[in-house]
This record gives structure tokens, C-alpha cells and sequence, in this order.
């Protein structure tokens, strides 16, 4: 008699068709798709296959299932999502498992896996647009809606009494909308994304990123800023935020200093510095200090920065004021 020929298809599925035994603590049966789709070979121990971040839920996964069995309830389906893998090779799967009975008794679990990481990636993406869409719209709702008010009703005294003054105010608060929008768009956008990697020069950029904003009276001082790898553009825009910042602080006579270190690079001040208690949550959405900046400045950095892969931490500069350090992991 030939092969059996459901075990011939279940050879040659892509997905993982399994069985764990009546304790569901050993597996009895995989199907070669095993090893392409979890990444480790079947005599690997099922429990260190599971991403660390994951273990607790799919031993909770097992103690349900465990529990339904144990008080007769076997006619539904368990789903669990989990992450298993390391660095590189890091994939999602989805599990459906269903108790397997013979003659009345239950003799094991078995299941269907599927690599869903595609799925999960796309799914993360979407959740990052939705959050910046959430954040644009919160803009638009309350940081707007106030220079907004300023400048219609300035204008609308200048058109009674034509005074000058209230020229000046309107122009400030239409340069504030200007200064937001410029900010949502970069957020909205995606542009804190990473699109080109190639070795940058910190001087140079710094120099651009000095040129394209109001500087006032503030002067930049650049000490062995050094080269390493970047997106040149992105990096700019990161710079020109931290500088923006550096001057509504510190006053227009600040002076900003640009610097290497041993594995990344400095930007700090001499300005008023920043309480060790907001450390943590200057680059949150919207935080501001009542300088009149727009509260995505340093957001925009954080992000750029993490789009990189690098730290960030904040200090104090030898002058007193702020220093951001980001860690590039280059020596």
C-alpha cells in the first residue's frame, strides 16, 4: 500500500501543521515547513523558540487551552500571535490550535502555524501613519486655532484704526502658523523616515542647517565635528530643530556649539538649560516651555534620531545650558 496521502499534502504545506502530546508540554509531530517558518529545528526546546517578550503569553496560551480541557470544553479554537527568531531573522506567526480527541478522550493539541510578518510589519506602519495623523490633527484642532484668532482680530482693528502695531502682532502670529505647519508637514510626512546612509560631514551640515533658519544675534561654534554615517538630509533637519530650539530658549544671543564624540556627537548651549525633571519629556509630542515653539521640534529629532538607530540623552553643557548627546555607535 503507497503513502498515506494526507500525509503526503501535510508534507508539503508551507505552513507548520503540528501536534503536542495529551500534556501539552512535547510535540510529537511537525511537518517540514517547520524549520523554514520558525528559523530552529524541531528538536529545539518549543519554550526557548518563543521571543522573550512573548513567553508569558504563550504559556498563557497553554494554561487556557489546558484548563478548558481539564473542564470537558474542546470544541473551539485557541489563536495566539507571537514573535520568535532573533535580530536578523525575527518573524511573526500565527497559531491556530484545536484539542485532539480520540474515543471521547483528549490525546493531544494540534495546530496550524502561519508566518504572518508581513502582515504584522504592515500592520505597525499603519499604526505609525494613524498616530501621526492623530498628532496633526490635534495640531491643527488647538496649536493653530489660537495665532489663528490673534491675527484675524488684529486685522480686523488695523482695518478700523489702521494701526501699525497690529500689523506687527498679526505678521508675528501668521509666522507662528507658518513655523507649525512647516512642523506638521515634516511629521504628516514621514519625515523623519531614513532614505540614503552615506558618511556626512557634521561642519558642513551644521552650516547648512545654521543658514536655512533665523538665527537672530546667536552665533555657532563647531569643535572637530567629525564624519560618520547618516542621511545627509535628514540629519539637517534634525540639526535646524535642535538649533531652533537652542535660540527660543537660550535668547537670540545664544551661542550653539556642535562637536564630536567618541562614538557620536554633541549639539549644546549656553542658554538657560533644561530641569533634570523634564529630561524625559522633551522629546514627547507637543512639549513645549512657553517659549512659543510648536512642541514637535524635538519630537521630529527623537525620531530622526531613532530612525538611525541612535541614543540620545540630555545634559548639561559646560556653559550651563542644554547639551543633546546622540550616540551613533561609530569610534
Amino acid at each position: 500500500m503507497g503513502e498515506d496521502p494526507f500525509r503526503q499534502i501535510v508534507d508539503h504545506l508551507t505552513e507548520v501543521v503540528w501536534m503536542l502530546d495529551a500534556d501539552l508540554s512535547d510535540i510529537v509531530y511537525v511537518n517540514p515547513a517547520y524549520e523554514s517558518v520558525v528559523g530552529v529545528s524541531p528538536d529545539c526546546d518549543p519554550a526557548t523558540v518563543v521571543h522573550p517578550d512573548n513567553q508569558a503569553a504563550a504559556r498563557e496560551w497553554l494554561a487556557e487551552i489546558g484548563q478548558d480541557i481539564a473542564a470537558g470544553e474542546t470544541e473551539r479554537e485557541y489563536v495566539l500571535q507571537v514573535q520568535v527568531g532573533s535580530g536578523d531573522d525575527e518573524r511573526w506567526l500565527e497559531t491556530i490550535g484545536v484539542p485532539v480527541r480520540e474515543d471521547g478522550e483528549v490525546v493531544g493539541l494540534a495546530g496550524l502555524s502561519s508566518d504572518v510578518t508581513e502582515y504584522v510589519e504592515r500592520e505597525q506602519q499603519l499604526e505609525a501613519q494613524v498616530e501621526r495623523l492623530d498628532q496633526f490633527a490635534s495640531m491643527v484642532s488647538h496649536d493653530l486655532r489660537n495665532p489663528l484668532s490673534v491675527a484675524m482680530s488684529h486685522l480686523e482693528l488695523l482695518q478700523a484704526n489702521d494701526d501699525s502695531g497690529s500689523v506687527e502682532t498679526a505678521l508675528e502670529s501668521l509666522e507662528r502658523i507658518e513655523a507649525i505647519t512647516d512642523d506638521l508637514l515634516t511629521v504628516v510626512r514621514g519625515g523623519d523616515d531614513v532614505d540614503e546612509i552615506r558618511t556626512v560631514d557634521l561642519a558642513a551640515i551644521s552650516r547648512n542647517a545654521w543658514a536655512e533658519i533665523d538665527t537672530r544675534e546667536a552665533s555657532l561654534h563647531e569643535t572637530d565635528a567629525g564624519r560618520f554615517q547618516a542621511d545627509p538630509g535628514k540629519l539637517q533637519t534634525l540639526l535646524e530643530n535642535l538649533f531652533t530650539n537652542a535660540i527660543g530658549h537660550g535668547g537670540a544671543d545664544v551661542t550653539v556649539m556642535v562637536g564630536s564624540l567618541p562614538d557620536g556627537f554633541y549639539v549644546a548651549d549656553d542658554g538657560s538649560g533644561i530641569e533634570p525633571a523634564d529630561r524625559e519629556s522633551v522629546f514627547e509630542h507637543g512639549y513645549t516651555s512657553g517659549y512659543g515653539g510648536t512642541g514637535v521640534g524635538l519630537t521630529i529629532v527623537d525620531r530622526i534620531a531613532t530612525a538611525h538607530g541612535w541614543d540620545i540623552s540630555v545634559t548639561d553643557s559646560e556653559d550651563g545650558g542644554a547639551r543633546f548627546e546622540f550616540r551613533t555607535g561609530a569610534e
